[in-house]
């Protein structure tokens, strides 16, 4: 019980962080494209508290460590959005679509340079049992869930069903009349997804994990992954 507590309250950092990062993405070059909504709206920013989706952001997440998923993800509450405002309107969709999954790229990368740093520090300094490789176990296990959530972020939101980023990308080379009609499936999204979790879990996990390990394993190398899954 105790370990299962541990990793939630590790885990709660780097999600509500990578959620928010990838909407203040979203937000911060709709701006930079001409659409101030965002900004107005007090969302480019990445206090957490602004993005939290009770649901998407701490239901979801908390709920797939008690089930013990191979994989954590969740959402946050979508960046308002004007795409009409943009100066560009297809360069602006395609920009402020992939600004989030880039984003979460980012943080995957810095999340597994620190964690190669956190992990070389430890095996030179640290004893076995000592605060040091107290202290270290914990960063490890915390930047470990960073690159495991944003890895997930990343490719999840590649998936070209609507609300995803991925859909939003290809949607913009539609005819209005096509690029309408997947909007307005838009509210229907998020159902169909959690629809295939429950239906299908076993090969969306299989799939989304086929697509998030190469990631993975380049953050943390193999010895990194090695460690993770014996629980070091």
């Amino acid at each position: 019980m105790f370990e299962t507590i541990n990793r939630i309250v590790i885990m709660a950092l780097p999600v509500l962080f990578a959620v928010g990062i990838h909407e203040a993405a979203h937000g911060f070059a709709a701006w930079k494209m001409g659409d101030d909504t965002a900004a107005r709206a007090g969302r480019i920013t990445l206090n957490p508290l602004r993005h939290i989706d009770i649901v998407g952001s701490i239901i979801l997440p908390l709920l797939l460590v008690l089930a013990r998923a191979p994989f954590v993800f969740g959402y946050a509450k979508p960046v308002p959005i004007n795409p009409g405002l943009f100066r560009e309107y297809k360069k602006g969709v395609i920009v402020v679509s992939l600004a989030g999954i880039c984003a979460n790229l980012v943080c995957l990368a810095a999340s597994g340079i620190l964690f190669r740093l956190v992990l070389a520090g430890a095996r030179a300094w640290a004893t076995a049992g000592s605060p040091a490789a107290m202290v270290a176990s914990q960063l490890l296990l915390l930047l470990w869930f960073s690159v495991l959530i944003n890895a997930v972020l990343a490719v999840f939101n590649m998936i070209p069903l609507p609300p995803l980023d991925g859909s939003r990308v290809i949607t913009v080379f539609l005819p209005v009349g096509l690029q309408k009609r997947v909007a307005s499936m838009e509210r229907f999204g998020i159902m169909i997804l959690l629809f295939l979790f429950i239906i299908k879990a076993d090969v969306v996990f299989s799939v989304i994990n086929a697509l998030i390990t190469p990631l993975v394993v380049l953050a943390l190398g193999q010895d990194g992954v090695a460690l993770m899954a014996t629980g070091f």
